[in-house]
């Protein structure tokens, strides 16, 4: 296979590149690559892709032929995503982004000529926004799940404890406060990650909302592209309503980096308890060897690092 350059380095094989006599330096293009960053999104980018080819063919832009070329084409990708080939193919022809190379392979594969009509109407304004909408709301169902996960481990082993009736010192400043059981610093290390679920619920819904898909660069597409139906693929409520702004936010990113940011505070919150529980002054907890360091000095210690 050739890289997503062409075996000529062709200006034409890039997205940007209709306009241009001669490639651009290949110092150039490494500077400004960021495929290493960008190939996490590679199966957003597919969906988004496999979505575009929805409104084209809604809007009688490309007929059902060259419709069910492309998306033969983008399934492909999405098995080569999978597999992992498609990482290594994109790296070996020096792509610019995960965005480009995708089409350069979507029109490698297609030799009928369909792979050509891919980014018809579109930008990779509209494309990059989208997919990372997909990629925000993938992430922070993600992290749902996982502050659910833990909620519920932590509510079973306050269930337990409950009949065991352990008691601990709570602590303020670091100095013994009032006594407490176990099963309920376990609830209270259990009610963040509760808050934390619904937090990232939130920011799953929030970017479902509208799809950026269709507005091409700032202003939309001249393009009779069927948005409505690109949206409906991709699970958004509807397509956006400004083009610029659509193209212009990364709210859903923001807000799902400050969803991680919280729930891994209050991990830290529990963390920090147990590196004090696990010191000779407290004695509460004994670390297991799987879950402790040592010291090349001093065999006697028993080192919380993970927490």
């Amino acid at each position: 296979m050739s890289g997503p350059n062409g075996s000529n380095g062709t200006p034409a094989a890039l997205q940007w590149g209709g306009r241009f006599e001669q490639p651009p330096d290949p110092v150039l293009l490494a500077f400004g690559s960021s495929l290493e960053d960008d190939l996490v999104l590679a199966p957003f980018d597919v969906l988004c892709s496999q979505a575009h080819v929805d409104a084209l063919r809604g809007g009688k832009i490309v007929d059902e032929t060259k419709a069910a070329s492309l998306q033969r084409a983008l399934a492909q990708v999405a098995s080569e995503v999978t597999s992992g080939t498609f990482a290594a193919w994109a790296r070996a022809g020096g792509a610019e982004d995960v965005h480009g190379a995708i089409d350069a392979r979507v029109r490698e594969l297609c030799d009928d000529g369909a792979g050509d009509w891919l980014h018809a109407g579109r930008s990779r304004n509209d494309q990059v926004a989208t997919t990372l909408s997909l990629y925000a709301r993938q992430r922070a169902r993600a992290g749902a799940a996982a502050s659910i996960a833990l909620a519920r481990h932590l509510v079973r082993l306050a269930s337990e404890e409950f009949v065991e009736g352990t008691l601990l010192a709570a602590v303020t400043h670091w100095q013994p406060a009032q006594p407490v059981s176990l099963a309920f610093w376990l609830m209270a290390a259990a009610e963040p990650f509760v808050r934390s679920a619904r937090r990232f619920t939130g920011v799953a819904n929030d970017a479902a909302r509208s799809c950026a898909l269709g507005s091409a660069a700032l202003a939309g597409s001249t393009l009779p592209l069927a948005r409505h139906a690109a949206a409906q693929r991709l699970g958004f409520q509807a397509p956006s309503r400004n083009a610029l702004d659509a193209v212009g936010t990364r709210d859903n990113l923001l807000d799902v980096a400050q969803a991680y940011v919280r729930v891994v505070l209050d991990a830290s919150r529990i963390a920090a308890d147990l590196i004090v529980w696990a010191t000779p002054a407290y004695g509460y907890v004994r670390l297991g060897d799987a879950s402790s360091t040592g010291s090349s000095l001093m065999p006697q210690k028993r080192n919380p690092d993970p927490f």
